[in-house]
Order: structure tokens, then C-alpha cells, then sequence
């Protein structure tokens, strides 16, 4: 039987998903799934935007947190938040202070 999906909002999701996709854009599927500790064809469903199940959710969110370069704190008001998606230490894109 499969577990609930712990926590995750739609946007948390969307901001996995982005994120995945720019792996995957760097390596391959099979090597980000790897990673991810998922099969290929279960990547593919999550990413084609499936309800995906709890184990699902850990797994790319732990991924994510610990691979994707980003982490849960939050930006200074009027800044990027290190959450966004192509933001980071392996984004490419690094905003500067006003």
C-alpha cells in the first residue's frame, strides 16, 4: 500500500520538478534518477506530473535539499531566496545584494 505524501505543496513539487529537469538537462535521466534513488520510469511519471507517492516526495526533496545547492532558509525581503529554482550554487545565476 502506499504511503500519503508527507507535506509537500503544489509549489513545492513544481520547484522539485524545475529542478530535476535542470539536472537532468546536465546528465541524463538515468543518472539523475540515480541519484535521486528512483527508477528512470518513475522519474519520468513524477516529472510528467504525477500524485506522487510519500516515498517519492522524501526522496526528491531530500535530493534536493542536499544536491540541487539549495537550502530551506528564507531570503531577506526585496532578495532572491536560495529556494528559487536555477538559484545556487550549481544554478548559474548568483544575485547579488542591492
Amino acid at each position: 500500500m502506499a504511503q500519503p505524501a508527507p507535506e509537500a505543496t503544489p509549489e513545492d513539487l513544481e520547484r522539485f520538478r524545475i529542478a530535476l529537469e535542470n539536472e537532468i538537462g546536465r546528465t541524463t535521466l538515468r543518472a539523475t534518477a540515480r541519484k535521486v534513488r528512483m527508477s528512470p520510469s518513475g522519474l519520468t511519471k513524477f516529472l510528467e506530473g504525477s500524485k506522487p507517492y510519500g516515498r517519492t516526495v522524501a526522496r526528491v526533496r531530500e535530493w534536493y535539499y542536499s544536491e540541487a545547492g539549495v537550502h530551506r532558509t528564507g531570503a531577506p525581503a526585496g532578495r532572491a531566496s536560495a529556494d528559487q529554482p536555477g538559484v545556487g550554487r550549481r544554478g548559474g545565476r548568483h544575485l547579488r545584494g542591492a
